[in-house]
């Protein structure tokens, strides 16, 4: 979801600002009762923006940054909520599930090490965890249902978008490259005639060799013109790039296509859908957000809305 969104639809609609007396000590704002707290923004912010704040920060883009959080917070709070009355709360068990996934991608003991140098607390951590999940289970058990994608729908998708769905010419070939142009067509002529190149590499060890699968139009523009002139195992003569020679021998041409019906239709189908949830899901958020009791801190307002 879009955070910037979540701002302008809070600041469009009517809030009440929460005075001195209204709110407890470290809390920011109020949504249906429920409190916001400055510990869960700076948590957020933090995780956001990984390495902290610079200390020349003008207060007020501080503030800016806070209130943004604030209002996505505020939206995730509504959906926490909302999961709740529906009785599909995030579990406790769903948080520890998908925070083992988390540190699968660390050694053991390294994602502890890597929260502690950012001074990330870790329970904030996991709450802005659950909130994601909740996020994530609002999605896919509530709004998904409400959405359908037609034929029709797909169809004329394609018709406007038709280049999107291309597949451009490929060519795969094995690239020689190295500072000695003699070594270089010397590589090239014994890979035609063996197709070794390991062997090709034991002899010429300072010379880079490397298989490439690529676009055409991703190539230097100096070995387009060579290769399309080229039949499967033939090799360009050495061409000067970047200080060095570089030589390839063709393997294969893939023409450019379209994908297949298949997957045409599946990629259509999930940018439709993507649409169609965000669609849904500002929907929802517009109207709970006008029939909630929400509260902001006056501090975290915009002057004008002060």
């Amino acid at each position: 979801m879009r955070p910037y969104l979540f701002l302008a639809l809070l600041l469009c609609l009517p809030l009440q600002a929460c005075e001195q007396e209204n709110i407890h000590p470290g809390e920011v704002a109020l949504v249906n009762g429920k409190p916001i707290t400055l510990r869960q923004i700076q948590a957020m912010h933090d995780v956001q923006v990984i390495g902290g704040d610079s200390p020349g920060r003008a207060m007020e883009d501080l503030r800016k940054e806070y209130g943004s959080v604030l209002s996505e917070i505020i939206a995730q709070e509504l959906v926490a909520q909302e999961l709740e009355r529906l009785n599909l709360s995030v579990t406790d068990g769903e948080v520890r599930q998908l925070e083992e996934e988390y540190k699968q991608d660390y050694p053991p003991g390294g994602f502890e090490s890597m929260l502690l140098e950012e001074s990330l607390d870790v329970e904030m951590w996991r709450e802005t965890l659950r909130y994601r999940l909740a996020v994530f289970k609002f999605n896919t058990r509530v709004l998904r249902p409400q959405v359908s994608i037609t034929a029709e729908e797909v169809d004329e998708y394609f018709r406007t978008h038709e280049d999107e769905f291309k597949v451009p010419e490929r060519l795969s070939f094995i690239q020689f490259s190295s500072l000695i142009r003699d070594q270089v067509a010397a590589a090239a002529e014994q890979f035609r005639n063996t197709q070794d190149a390991e062997a090709i590499q034991a002899r010429f060890q300072n010379m880079n060799i490397r298989m490439v699968v690529m676009r055409q139009d991703r190539l230097d523009p100096r070995l387009v013109a060579a290769l399309e002139k080229l039949n499967p195992m033939e090799s360009i003569q050495p061409v000067e790039i970047n200080s060095e020679y570089v030589s390839i021998v063709l393997l294969g041409k893939e023409n450019a296509r379209l994908l297949s019906r298949e997957e045409i239709y599946a990629r259509i189908e999930s940018i439709l859908l993507e649409d169609k949830l965000q669609s849904a899901f500002e929907s929802w958020l517009a109207g709970k957000i006008t029939s909630s009791d929400i509260k902001v801190s006056v501090h975290l307002l915009p002057p004008d809305l002060r």
